[in-house]
């Protein structure tokens, strides 16, 4: 048996938690944790079903572990876990919390190490119950909303609300990583770097609520597509969406722009936008059939393309993806679009919108005929 610990060990259950988001190659949130314990195969039972099974009330269940929310056993002889929680008290934010708890105590091998069958308010020591409470209630805040990525959100008012919103978490679970944050700045900013890799699509999403396009691309402040400023940080999951919901499927419209094979260096792979030349190497800076730039980058504001309202204006220079229309770094055109290698987006939309339509029509022949 191992040594009870004197303190609760923070960085252990920081470590498990960052380990288990790595194996499992979690890139996005809400993180649901009944799904992991399917992975790893762990009894997950409701105290109704316990109850029934073992022939007391739910009542008696509570009372005699002390434990309202849930539970775990571990049986030394079948080296098996069984988590048990109460799904008819809280709300399902809140058994999430509760399970993320529960498989806290699994991976830091409470049970094992300290030599138990249970861990539970009676039947040990308050002190060392609270240590290992706070070890697993510290596994749960940094998996299911860790103070180090609240910390680097890419929203401007970090509030109680909106992290529940984002991470699908009570209001108390909530408070509880905030209040981690606030309390130690300077330890949770000193780990950000793991959240910055490893939810690099999960933070640098956006949405342009203009032209409904979803992107991947850090930095942005414009729409590549329609060049509008009104793009947001792209997780539904924020209030500002509730209302840009379909009323039936419940989800953001996205509207699915035509993308281009790129190489790594930005230039175009396969064809040239303008004469269809299939010979280009990924090193040619031009089509050696018609002169067409092999990248796209962003050229300002042409005069052909400037009024008085935007006179012209040299642009940034920097590669842009090869269907942007304008510059998401400083809102200038892109040479795809300056050159009409690009339709405007309206009229793309217009079109996709079409096609979807005429796909998602019955055909003639599947017209009911009366």
């Amino acid at each position: 048996m191992t040594r009870f610990p004197s303190a609760p060990r923070y960085n252990l259950a920081r470590k498990k938690a960052y380990k288990l988001i790595k194996d499992l190659n979690i890139r996005t949130f809400p993180i649901k944790i009944s799904d992991i314990f399917s992975l790893f195969q762990i009894s997950l039972r409701t105290y109704e079903f316990h109850s029934r099974k073992i022939g007391h009330s739910i009542e008696e269940i509570i009372e005699a572990t002390g434990a309202k929310d849930g539970f775990t056993i571990y049986s030394p002889r079948k080296n098996s876990y069984k988590t048990i929680y109460n799904e008819d008290v809280y709300a399902p934010k809140r058994i999430n919390w509760t399970l993320a708890h529960e498989l806290g105590h699994i991976l830091l091998r409470h049970l094992v190490d300290f030599n138990l069958t249970k861990i539970c308010r009676n039947g040990m020591d308050d002190p060392e119950y609270q240590i290992l409470e706070t070890e697993a209630n510290t596994f749960a805040s940094e998996l299911l909303c860790s103070p180090a990525l609240i910390n680097i959100l890419p929203v401007s008012d970090i509030n109680i609300k909106t992290i529940s919103h984002i991470f699908d978490i009570s209001y108390e679970a909530s408070a509880y990583a905030k209040k981690k944050l606030q309390d130690y700045p300077e330890l949770h900013t000193s780990h950000s770097s793991f959240f910055r890799k490893q939810f690099y699509d999960f933070l640098n999403v956006k949405y342009c609520m203009d032209c409904h396009y979803h992107f991947i691309l850090k930095g942005a402040e414009f729409c590549p597509i329609c060049g509008s400023n009104q793009i947001h940080w792209g997780n539904f999951n924020l209030p500002i969406f509730t209302f840009s919901k379909d009323k039936k499927s419940k989800e953001v419209h996205i509207m699915h722009y035509k993308n281009y094979p790129t190489a790594e260096n930005g230039h175009i792979k396969d064809r040239c936008l303008r004469c269809g030349n299939e010979d280009l190497n990924e090193d040619f800076d031009f089509c050696p059939i018609c002169g067409t730039p092999t990248t796209n980058t962003c050229v300002g504001i042409p005069y052909s393309l400037s009024d008085k309202d935007t006179p012209p204006k040299n642009g940034c220079g920097k590669v842009l993806p090869l269907n942007a229309r304008a510059c998401p770094y400083c809102g200038g055109y892109s040479r795809y679009y300056s050159l009409q290698l690009l339709p405007h987006w309206v009229i793309e939309a217009r079109q996709i919108q079409k096609e979807e339509d005429e796909y998602n029509s019955p055909s003639t022949d599947e017209q009911i005929p009366f």
